[in-house]
């Protein structure tokens, strides 16, 4: 067992908050280990306001650090509502890519996905129009604004986070 197994496994058996850093990105989130394998990690967040905010999936390379206890992340933990948790943990399959949009699809009807090798600012909202090993379609939810839905093709290569 790995250094990072044995810590991903205490933080979820002990459902400890952490800070999870994906430095590349510039970006961290707060959150409780849900499920993990070699390859993906499952939290579930909070966001910047103590908010719950949904499921966050992970490319386990991409986690950059992990930080647990201490007086910012405790006061944290103090705070956020965790009434709002999931009663029932989602059965996202993680065995694959394909297999967690698939599971992800099924369990919420919708996903982000985001694509931040390619531009850290673009993530895209909407629901799997159709899927396969190498690419996937989906039917992207407009803005605000515009209340435009359109298709978009993008590479699974090319994905880095799910939210």
């Amino acid at each position: 067992m790995t250094v990072k197994t044995k810590i991903l496994n205490q933080l979820k058996e002990t459902n400890t908050l952490a800070d999870f850093y994906t430095d590349a990105y510039n970006c961290s989130s707060f959150g409780f280990v849900l499920d993990y394998n070699d390859e993906f990690l499952i939290v579930e967040r909070f966001n910047d306001e103590n908010n719950y905010d949904g499921l966050t999936i992970f490319f386990l390379e991409n986690i950059s650090r992990i930080r647990w206890e201490g007086n910012e992340i405790q006061s944290i933990a103090k705070v956020i509502d965790v009434s709002k948790r999931l009663d029932v943990k989602p059965n996202i399959d993680l065995d694959s890519i394909h297999s967690i949009l698939e599971s992800i699809q099924k369990h919420f009807d919708f996903l982000t996905i985001h694509i931040e090798d390619l531009d850290s600012e673009v993530c895209l909202i909407g629901e799997i129009h159709d899927l396969d090993n190498e690419t996937i379609v989906m039917h992207e939810y407009g803005t605000m604004i515009s209340l435009d839905r359109k298709f978009v093709l993008l590479n699974v290569h090319d994905i880095t986070r799910i939210d």
